[in-house]
């Protein structure tokens, strides 16, 4: 009877030994990913510290952008009136029958 409880004493310790075992890599574990996210949340910090003036910039960038548009479709339409006279031009000129 000393014998088995003797035993039983041993295996219980053996658990606890390697029950304590695995929690210290699980935490080992749990440490690492807290690492890892402590540096994404310093990196999303930095970017919204150096991108915070963008939204200022932006309605400016915006009405420049929509007044280039404009000034291209005036390109476009004296191109599109240029091309179609050419062939009329390089007639005139003899450049082609």
């Amino acid at each position: 009877m000393v014998l088995w409880t003797i035993l039983t004493a041993a295996l219980f310790l053996l658990l606890l030994v390697a029950l304590a075992w695995a929690l210290s890599m699980i935490f080992n574990a749990l440490s690492g990913i807290r690492r890892s996210l402590e540096k994404i949340a310093w990196g999303v910090r930095a970017i919204e510290v150096e991108t915070s003036p963008l939204p200022g910039g932006i309605s400016g960038v915006a009405g420049g952008l929509t007044a280039i548009g404009g000034g291209l479709v005036a390109v476009q339409k004296h191109l599109t009136s240029t091309a179609d006279n050419l062939p009329g031009a390089a007639r005139a000129l003899g450049l082609i029958p």
